[in-house]
């Protein structure tokens, strides 16, 4: 049986969210995570731009979405979509273009697959950090050359600090040094991660010295790509920000990590929110009064219209 609409504002979060445990491994370093929210953008590239922005959404996240306005926690948006994509959303269902003003940690021509974790960062991959770069960066060869060579330098001293901790065995510390010595730190540097590594679990007094390490990889990582970014905060603040200047794509869509956003207006195209909700009823007119009681709302035939609306105000904006 179809949910209410009721019953869809109880469920949980989206399953995509990770836990940063989860996200900091990776067994190279094109995989690798680099973290995005506001206290990092404050602490390495000072107050981040706050503009015009967009974000894809049907009716159940759309009352998720307004309890995040105004808060730290970060979303992906846009600032173009194509129809398809208005109608029938990006990770999620569509049919609510929600036009906002927002500050922005990271803005690319093209999807970057950002991940949110529980907390409400976003993460980047090192690949997709480097795409960034190289559209938006001229010189970009030396920053990525240099960010990889940071970036390695960090793991190895992660897995030097905690090859030691007595959460590990003998023989995982062995292995740990062997990979140091060899220089292969990628490899070190994965072998820690708790879902992969061959940390006993049967003493219950390891394994809450495995979920203390664990905490303390979490913060060392964090602060360790925090300096990574800080290092190179000069070239790396112009790469991350560059696409606000020329809002230009040949994708389906661009992306941007946003957050304290404050919602200016709603598109909704009117039959893709008919059909959610199987028609005119109850439940729609209970949603339509939920957006109209807080926010100025615009009704669309098609998604045709809303997506010409993000081309125009990029254009107003640019101008």
């Amino acid at each position: 049986m179809r949910k209410t609409f009721n019953q869809h504002l109880y469920e949980r979060d989206v399953a995509w969210k990770k836990s940063a445990s989860s996200l900091i491994f990776a067994d190279n370093i094109e995989s690798m995570k680099i973290p995005f929210s506001t206290p990092i953008y404050k602490r390495t590239f000072g107050k981040p731009p706050r503009t015009r922005v967009f974000h894809i959404v049907d009716p159940e996240n759309f009352r998720k979405l307004i309890k995040l306005e105004g808060k730290k926690k970060s979303i992906s948006a846009l600032t173009y979509a194509e129809p398809f994509y208005v109608l029938n959303g990006i990770n999620q269902s569509g049919g609510i273009a929600v036009e906002m003003e927002a500050d922005v940690l990271v803005a690319q021509r093209m999807d970057i697959m950002s991940i949110p974790d529980k907390t409400g960062r976003r993460w980047v991959s090192f690949a997709d950090l480097k795409g960034i770069i190289k559209d938006n960066y001229d010189d970009s060869g030396p920053l990525i050359r240099t960010l990889f060579k940071d970036i390695e330098t960090l793991l190895a001293a992660l897995v030097t600090k905690h090859m030691t901790n007595p959460a590990l065995s003998k023989d995982d510390q062995l292995f740990l040094k062997k990979r140091i010595a060899s220089k292969k730190y990628e490899d070190a540097w994965y072998y820690l991660n708790p879902a992969y590594t061959h940390l006993k679990r049967t003493n219950p007094g390891n394994i809450k010295k495995q979920k203390q390490l664990q905490q303390q990889l979490v913060k060392d990582y964090l602060d360790g790509m925090e300096s990574v970014m800080k290092k190179n905060a000069k070239e790396l603040g112009k790469a991350i920000s560059a696409h606000l200047l020329k809002r230009e794509t040949t994708a389906e869509w661009d992306e941007l990590v946003v957050n304290k956003f404050k919602i200016k207006r709603v598109l909704i195209a009117k039959w893709s929110v008919l059909d959610y909700f199987d028609g005119p009823g109850r439940e729609h007119i209970e949603f339509i009064k939920l957006v109209q009681k807080k926010y100025k709302i615009h009704i669309h035939d098609t998604a045709d219209t809303i997506s010409t609306y993000m081309k125009s105000v990029s254009q107003d904006l640019i101008a």
